[in-house]
């Protein structure tokens, strides 16, 4: 009846496979791979501590600072430093690779003038206004991309090391203050160098 309409009958479907046997063992082998790539990234991280160990630890934040208003501030994200100006060369030592919550200030009068980077659980970051070279804005920087100019960033002077530091504001309209703060350190550094060369 079937065949004369035209309409082919189904075989009845195989019965599934167990696979529980299997469970410990691809749940084990699972489990090893992830503790072999931790394992991994736990070293890498390790050694390139041990490679940037000569590099200078940051200022402390002056205490007088923590009660002085700033000339500009935003809560957001520290994405971290590089080495130069290269965004995927991450500086690891001192925890300055670690990306967490942060409050970026830039204070441009009194005798501690420069910028603070304030982070929860992590040392906070002081640069002075002697170490600041230049700052902007990038689209990312190592861990963290974004839109473009999403993030403000600044190179400064670590001991002798030239590194770049990127702080993503929450709010986006304070991108313009915390930069136009900077600027103003830097062009105030540049002049007053500039001037003690004169005087030489």
């Amino acid at each position: 009846m079937l065949l004369a309409s035209g309409v082919r009958p189904v075989p009845p479907a195989s019965p599934l496979k167990d696979y529980s046997e299997h469970y410990v063992s691809i749940i084990a082998w699972t489990l090893g791979v992830i503790v072999v790539l931790v394992g991994l990234l736990l070293w890498g991280w390790t050694a390139r501590k041990r490679r940037q160990s000569g590099i200078a630890a940051p200022e402390a934040v002056p205490a007088a600072l923590y009660e002085v208003e700033p000339a500009a501030g935003s809560q957001g994200m520290y994405v971290g430093t590089v080495l130069g100006q290269d965004r995927l060369d991450r500086v690891a030592a001192h925890d300055l690779g670690i990306r967490s919550e942060a409050r970026l200030e830039v204070h441009t009068l009194g005798e501690h003038a420069g910028a603070v980077v304030l982070r929860p659980r992590v040392e906070n970051v002081f640069v002075p206004a002697a170490a600041l070279r230049e700052c902007g804005t990038t689209g990312g920087m190592v861990g963290k991309f974004v839109e473009p100019d999403g993030l403000v960033a600044f190179t400064w002077d670590l001991g002798g090391t030239e590194v770049t530091t990127a702080f993503r504001p929450r709010d986006p309209q304070d991108r313009h203050a915390l930069l136009d703060a900077l600027q103003t350190i830097i062009d105030r550094t540049a002049t007053t160098g500039a001037a003690q060369e004169d005087a030489r």
